[in-house]
């Protein structure tokens, strides 16, 4: 997959690194930060109140972080947000079993888990 490719979405797992034309992925667990509190546009130096600044809806790679600490500001991710996220699995042709958060008291982890049937 080309660069291009991931940072506009355009490959076949809509971002999500999944390819719906390989047919061998039958369950997927997503294990990430969470798209909705963790990113350039979230505040989290006081973690008992993270601002979530404009920014969150502009899905894009980035190397916008809240810390220096950590590879996004080194190497780049890219941000999906929820409704997007969610969207690549179904588009690569996943069921969406389970999901949960993780973290506290403001959630830093998103897990998914989906299924190809068939």
């Amino acid at each position: 997959m080309s660069r291009k490719e991931w940072q506009t979405g355009t490959h076949d797992g809509g971002g999500c690194g999944v390819r719906r034309d390989r047919g061998l992925v039958r369950l997927l667990v997503h294990v990430g930060v969470h798209p909705c509190f963790c990113g350039g546009f979230a505040d989290r130096s006081d973690p008992g109140a993270v601002v979530i600044r404009p920014g969150y809806l502009d899905g894009q790679w980035t190397r916008a972080s809240w810390s220096d600490q950590g590879v996004r500001d080194k190497v780049g991710a890219t941000h999906l947000p929820l409704p997007a996220l969610f969207h690549a699995f179904l588009d690569a042709g996943l069921t969406i079993e389970r999901f949960t958060e993780g973290g506290e008291p403001t959630p830093t982890v998103l897990a998914v888990r989906a299924r190809k049937s068939g």
